[in-house]
């Protein structure tokens, strides 16, 4: 048992290695158990009751043991340390390492396993460089890359690393929203509640890694994206402050965008999904709305909207104040941070709208440039109802198989297979040929559509037409 506490208090150590008494950890939990009784009493029942302490290093591993000893529940502390008592991007003061959060379990073809079976058989192999520590967090899994601690004036570089990290394990459920400079993760020793199990460290690794040992898993060096920032800005001569925005353009797709949002929330409330979306997709929504140039009065009425439409709503005022955007840009945040943060899957994009990637787009847009004009079906789909139309003619005719190879210029097996299909799926084939036979009909007495259609495509459908009536009166 000691030897276990020691090991969670050294992996504390380490996470805050180099750290003095001028920089403070934070503790996240609930402090009911250590408020005055009669103030926890007669606390509002929707009072927040999950904030955070800091302290500086000595008095945090002090604290950090007494809540492990004690088993204590739900209780988390940051990665890295702040300069002051106030847990704020703006106050963080070192950088000390990355924590890849697996919600594995979330993964339908991983649900059934175990974070030690998950590591062994499907991450360690794909990691790009050794851990530090892996971590079992009850349901979950960390792993985390600690680096001699880092200055702030290195954020950027760091949310650089972060991102192309996510994007190498992503497929495995890593959290899209556990990636904040503030981030905080459960305490070894504690107890997830939610899963009934002990946060375990089951893996340590000694390592020497410092921040700039990461740049190699970048796309890009430094210097390439320093002379980009240049040739683009030489390129970018127009002022786009005195440029006013076009708000009528922006409030179509807005309108899109908010369609979207509701078809996910149902989507999530299907799966039994009550937080850790909410916030992100109320803000979301604000921001998009005054961005599009409505009123504060309107937006706030949609997030309500929005807000009960969840399993579990969040109170009013955390709809009007933790949601509410800080200020508007000139740029509003792209479709794919939204469908990372969402975790919107390709199959969800699909029955979306305007929340789709670029691929799923183009693949759309494909689709609809191969379909027939006019009837709605590829050109594939057409030319083979167009076909077999003609073998049930010929076919009515007496003439073999041979002959109606030679006449439609095919081959016989496809003749033979097309004669199958008929016969197999008859019903369908009669219902398919009617509906088309109708569009034909109704394409051909319109004056406008058939101005628009060449003379050979006209010929091409008068003689479909003429073997679709003939073959459907055979077929019944």
């Amino acid at each position: 048992m000691d030897s276990v506490l020691q090991q969670n208090l050294q992996f504390l150590r380490d996470v805050h290695n180099g750290a003095d008494d001028s920089c403070y950890t934070a503790i996240l939990r609930n402090w009911n158990d250590e408020m005055d009784p009669l103030y926890v009493k007669y606390m509002n029942d929707g009072e927040y009751k999950m904030y955070d302490k800091l302290y500086s290093i000595d008095r945090f591993l002090n604290k950090a043991k007494r809540l492990i000893q004690e088993e204590a529940e739900e209780t988390y502390f940051s990665l890295n340390s702040f300069w002051r008592k106030n847990k704020a991007t703006n106050d963080v003061r070192h950088l000390n390492g990355f924590i890849l959060d697996y919600d594995f379990y979330k993964k339908r073809s991983y649900k059934k396993l175990s974070p030690i079976e998950m590591y062994e058989q499907h991450i360690k192999e794909t990691l790009p460089m050794i851990p530090t520590y892996v971590v079992d967090s009850g349901r979950g899994l960390y792993v985390i890359y600690l680096f001699a601690h880092a200055s702030i004036k290195l954020i950027k570089l760091y949310r650089a690393i972060y991102k192309q990290l996510y994007y190498l394990q992503n497929r495995f459920g890593m959290d899209a929203k556990a990636m904040n400079i503030t981030q905080v993760i459960r305490i070894p020793g504690t107890w997830n509640a939610a899963a009934e199990k002990e946060v375990s460290i089951l893996e340590h690794n000694e390592t020497d890694y410092k921040i700039f040992d990461f740049c190699p898993l970048l796309n890009f060096s430094k210097q390439q994206v320093d002379a980009y920032k240049h040739e683009r800005k030489s390129l970018c001569k127009k002022d786009k402050e005195g440029k006013k925005p076009n708000h009528s353009k922006r409030k179509v797709s807005t309108k899109l965008f908010l369609k979207d949002l509701e078809k996910i929330i149902v989507h999530k409330n299907k799966q039994g999904i009550k937080k850790g979306y909410r916030e992100y997709l109320i803000y979301l929504a604000q921001e998009r709305m005054l961005w599009s140039g409505y009123s504060e009065e309107k937006t706030l009425k949609k997030s309500h909207q929005l807000n009960q439409m969840f399993l579990n709503p969040l109170f009013d005022s955390e709809v009007e104040r933790r949601c509410k955007p800080s200020q508007i840009w000139w740029n509003c945040t792209s479709i794919e941070k939204v469908i990372s943060g969402l975790e919107i899957d390709t199959k969800l994009q699909q029955q979306l709208c305007y929340l789709q990637e670029r691929r799923i787009k183009d693949l759309k847009k494909k689709r609809i440039r191969n379909k027939h004009p006019l009837l709605n079906r590829s050109k594939k789909e057409v030319d083979m109802l167009i076909r077999r139309t003609h073998v049930c003619k010929l076919k009515k005719e007496g003439k073999s198989n041979t002959e109606i190879a030679n006449i439609l210029t095919e081959s016989k097996s496809t003749i033979t297979l097309d004669l199958k299909y008929i016969q197999k799926n008859k019903h369908e084939f009669r219902k398919v040929l009617a509906e088309t036979i109708e569009n034909i009909v109704a394409i051909l007495s319109d004056n406008k559509k058939i101005r628009s259609i060449i003379y050979d495509e006209q010929k091409r459908l008068r003689e479909w037409l003429e073997s679709g009536v003939i073959s459907l009166n055979d077929s019944g």
